[in-house]
């Protein structure tokens, strides 16, 4: 089992982008043909389709096709022993190129367009005499093992008839592989392979220990999902998309809310997000790309796994090699093989962010500290580590913590732990104006003698009345001399 940080692209029509640029095959298999095969004959031709792909190995001692169906036209083939027939009905207009490989010489008849299926079953032993709709489009009898097939600009619903002889007359597997054109087959009508799409189970860690679900996350905390390895993937069954190379893995949708529908593209809690990874692994900080990659920011959310056709390989599936057609989705060929699994609920806890200042405001002079507290859960409980009083040990979510009575140079040490036990601290000292009370006592004579310079007449000293006597001084509310 691979374990993989959490990478995320985001999900939206069109379908994710992915950087990859390896080469594109699609290989299809061929099934049974020998002399008894069920396919020697036209009219039992079988589809085939250049994305699910059939088991063909070739037998020898058959009919030679070319003298025993002479009403045909065979082209450039002028023997056809051991022949199989099929045929493929068009999904994607298009060129379609296929190249066609054994261990010894093999050749083909290519004829078409039909305008379905009954009409190419009804053209047996008359394949190739109207051209233009029923025509040779393409033939090839090289002494080589590989041949090379051409449909060009095939239309969607459009059907063409393949035959493929064995002219080295052994027994020997052959593959049909398209390898280029922007065109594709219809793969509903070979006989559909049965979903089997799982996503498995899981387990689930919180800082390296098993957890139960849901899981809540403090600042630092993190997660992992890790996979039992008992999921079971769909079929690659993309349409040709230039490289052939498809890759079916779990991967991950993120919603807001648990999944109400089936189709996560129809259910407003998707937030339009896959992880392509087999196991989920993320920590509550400002690296995480829930939170800070996809500007999530902190919340719950429910992380949902899927085994889904277009991944990006890896995983246990690095024999499908890497998918290199710019995408990722759980349902990329629109068949529903698909399952979503348990949600699985994860918080990250907003971080408890506490904000100190100074506390000098009369009338009461109490030398201290504000610590104005947000994020977290639910009340506060405080303790204090350093000097000063504190005023409450419980304050409310989004509250103020008062710690009083500093002398300057005073240190003051705060843990703070919220309902949910996620935890911050602030300390700092205490550095400010000590404010004091002043007492100003009447003069009830004037030094020197100079009684004169007394004076009791009711005046105004700092905005209030007064009729006490002062000596020289400056009156605040006019200043004059006294």
């Amino acid at each position: 089992m691979q374990r993989l940080s959490l990478a995320i692209r985001l999900h939206s029509k069109p379908r994710l982008l992915w950087p990859f640029s390896q080469p594109f095959l699609i290989t299809v298999i061929l099934s049974g043909l020998n002399s008894y095969s069920q396919n020697a004959l036209c009219p039992d031709m079988e589809p085939i389709c250049t994305d699910v792909g059939l088991t063909f190995t070739a037998g020898s001692g058959g009919v030679n096709v070319v003298t025993a169906f002479p009403t045909n036209n065979y082209g450039c083939m002028w023997t056809g022993p051991n022949p199989a027939w099929y045929y493929l009905e068009v999904g994607t207009a298009g060129n379609i190129d296929m190249t066609l490989t054994a261990g010894m010489d093999i050749d083909f008849v290519l004829w078409g367009p039909f305008a379905d299926y009954a009409t190419a079953v009804a053209n047996c032993g008359n394949l190739g005499t109207a051209p233009g709709t029923d025509a040779v489009v393409d033939c090839g009898i090289s002494p080589s093992a590989t041949e090379f097939l051409n449909i060009p600009n095939a239309q969607v619903g459009e059907v063409y008839v393949i035959l493929i002889a064995n002219f080295a007359s052994v027994v020997q597997d052959l593959t049909l592989t398209q390898t280029g054109g922007g065109g594709g087959t219809n793969c509903n009508i070979v006989s559909p392979t049965p979903c089997v799409s799982d996503p498995g189970s899981f387990v689930v860690e919180k800082n390296g220990s098993l957890t139960t679900t849901p899981v809540y996350l403090c600042e630092g905390d993190n997660f992992e999902i890790i996979s039992n390895d008992d999921y079971i993937l769909p079929n690659d069954t993309l349409p040709f998309l230039g490289d052939g190379v498809y890759s079916a893995q779990l991967m991950w949708l993120v919603y807001d809310a648990p999944p109400t529908v089936a189709d996560p593209e129809l259910d407003p809690a998707f937030l339009t997000m896959i992880i392509p990874t087999e196991d989920l692994f993320d920590v509550n900080n400002g690296t995480s790309p829930i939170i800070s990659g996809a500007g999530l920011g902190c919340g719950t959310y429910y992380f949902v796994p899927v085994a889904g056709d277009d991944g990006i390989g890896g995983n246990n599936n690095i024999a499908n090699g890497t998918n290199d057609n710019g995408g990722l989705d759980w349902d990329k060929n629109n068949n529903g093989c698909y399952v979503l699994g348990a949600p699985i609920q994860v918080t990250y806890a907003c971080a408890i962010d506490p904000v100190a200042s100074l506390n000098c405001n009369p009338p009461a002079t109490i030398n201290g500290i504000d610590i104005d507290l947000t994020g977290g859960s639910g009340n506060y409980t405080i303790v204090n580590q350093g000097d000063g009083n504190l005023v409450s040990s419980s304050v409310p979510n989004g509250g103020t913590a008062t710690i009083t009575n500093f002398e300057n140079g005073d240190t003051y040490d705060i843990d703070i732990t919220d309902a949910q036990g996620c935890t911050a601290t602030i300390s700092g000292t205490f550095a400010a104006p000590v404010i004091q009370n002043i007492t100003i006592l009447p003069a009830l004579t004037c030094p020197f003698g100079r009684q004169r310079n007394r004076e009791c007449n009711r005046e105004w000293y700092f905005g209030k009345r007064s009729s006490l006597c002062y000596c020289y001084g400056i009156r605040p509310s006019n200043g004059r001399n006294n």
